[in-house]
Protein backbone atom coordinates (compact mmCIF):
# COMPACT_ATOMS: atom_id res chain seq x y z
CA UNK A 1 0.00 0.00 0.00
CA UNK A 2 1.06 3.27 -0.80
CA UNK A 3 0.06 6.69 1.87
CA UNK A 4 0.28 9.70 0.15
CA UNK A 5 -0.90 13.07 1.92
CA UNK A 6 0.50 16.23 0.42
CA UNK A 7 -1.94 18.48 2.90
CA UNK A 8 0.79 19.23 5.65
CA UNK A 9 1.29 16.35 7.04
CA UNK A 10 3.86 14.32 5.02
CA UNK A 11 4.56 17.50 2.38
CA UNK A 12 3.97 21.42 2.47
CA UNK A 13 4.89 24.39 0.39
CA UNK A 14 6.56 27.23 2.38
CA UNK A 15 6.43 29.50 -0.72
CA UNK A 16 3.11 29.19 -2.19
CA UNK A 17 2.29 31.83 -4.11
CA UNK A 18 -0.39 31.35 -6.64
CA UNK A 19 0.87 34.25 -8.92
CA UNK A 20 3.86 32.64 -9.15
CA UNK A 21 2.21 29.73 -11.05
CA UNK A 22 0.52 32.18 -13.47
CA UNK A 23 3.67 33.98 -14.03
CA UNK A 24 5.46 30.58 -15.00
CA UNK A 25 2.92 29.69 -17.83
CA UNK A 26 2.35 33.07 -18.89
CA UNK A 27 5.36 32.51 -21.34
CA UNK A 28 3.55 29.67 -23.20
CA UNK A 29 0.51 31.61 -23.78
CA UNK A 30 0.86 31.55 -27.83
CA UNK A 31 -2.55 33.38 -28.77
CA UNK A 32 -3.28 36.60 -26.68
CA UNK A 33 -6.05 38.27 -29.30
CA UNK A 34 -7.01 40.80 -26.46
CA UNK A 35 -3.31 41.38 -25.14
CA UNK A 36 -4.23 40.69 -21.81
CA UNK A 37 -0.86 41.12 -19.90
CA UNK A 38 0.30 39.09 -16.95
CA UNK A 39 -1.10 40.54 -14.13
CA UNK A 40 -4.64 40.87 -15.91
CA UNK A 41 -4.19 37.32 -16.72
CA UNK A 42 -3.26 36.12 -13.18
CA UNK A 43 -5.88 38.44 -11.39
CA UNK A 44 -8.22 36.84 -13.33
CA UNK A 45 -7.23 33.41 -12.45
CA UNK A 46 -6.94 34.54 -8.98
CA UNK A 47 -10.37 36.40 -8.63
CA UNK A 48 -12.34 33.59 -9.86
CA UNK A 49 -10.43 31.00 -7.75
CA UNK A 50 -11.89 33.23 -4.67
CA UNK A 51 -15.19 33.46 -5.85
CA UNK A 52 -15.07 29.74 -6.41
CA UNK A 53 -14.12 29.17 -2.67
CA UNK A 54 -16.74 31.46 -1.64
CA UNK A 55 -19.49 29.89 -3.67
CA UNK A 56 -17.82 26.17 -2.48
CA UNK A 57 -16.72 26.50 0.82
CA UNK A 58 -12.71 26.54 1.85
CA UNK A 59 -11.66 23.17 1.18
CA UNK A 60 -11.91 22.85 -2.71
CA UNK A 61 -10.33 21.00 -4.78
CA UNK A 62 -10.46 22.13 -8.44
CA UNK A 63 -8.35 20.29 -11.26
CA UNK A 64 -5.63 23.19 -12.75
CA UNK A 65 -6.30 21.97 -16.18
CA UNK A 66 -9.91 22.18 -16.12
CA UNK A 67 -9.41 25.99 -14.59
CA UNK A 68 -6.98 26.66 -16.74
CA UNK A 69 -9.11 25.60 -19.82
CA UNK A 70 -12.03 27.81 -18.59
CA UNK A 71 -9.42 31.04 -18.12
CA UNK A 72 -8.04 30.61 -21.66
CA UNK A 73 -11.53 30.17 -23.31
CA UNK A 74 -12.99 33.31 -21.51
CA UNK A 75 -9.44 35.63 -23.22
CA UNK A 76 -9.57 33.69 -26.34
CA UNK A 77 -6.33 32.36 -25.55
CA UNK A 78 -4.13 28.86 -26.50
CA UNK A 79 -0.72 27.51 -25.16
CA UNK A 80 2.27 26.27 -26.91
CA UNK A 81 2.41 23.51 -24.56
CA UNK A 82 -0.51 20.77 -23.92
CA UNK A 83 -2.79 21.51 -21.22
CA UNK A 84 -0.88 18.54 -18.72
CA UNK A 85 2.21 20.23 -19.35
CA UNK A 86 0.49 23.51 -18.50
CA UNK A 87 -0.55 22.16 -15.46
CA UNK A 88 3.00 20.71 -14.56
CA UNK A 89 4.36 23.73 -14.74
CA UNK A 90 2.21 25.78 -12.92
CA UNK A 91 2.21 23.62 -10.15
CA UNK A 92 5.91 23.73 -10.19
CA UNK A 93 5.97 27.63 -10.24
CA UNK A 94 3.04 27.88 -7.07
CA UNK A 95 5.90 26.45 -4.99
CA UNK A 96 8.55 24.06 -4.32
CA UNK A 97 7.08 21.64 -1.90
CA UNK A 98 9.02 19.78 1.09
CA UNK A 99 8.45 17.22 3.04
CA UNK A 100 8.03 17.82 6.70
CA UNK A 101 10.81 17.01 9.35
CA UNK A 102 10.70 13.53 10.20
CA UNK A 103 8.59 12.31 7.46
CA UNK A 104 11.33 9.60 6.76
CA UNK A 105 11.08 7.92 9.86
CA UNK A 106 7.30 7.18 9.52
Amino acid sequence: MILFDYGDTLMYEPDFEPFNGNKAIYPYIRENPHSINLEEFSEYLLTLFDEIKTLRGEMIEIHEHIFLRNVLEHFDMNLSVPIEEAEWIIMNGVSNAVTLPGTAEC
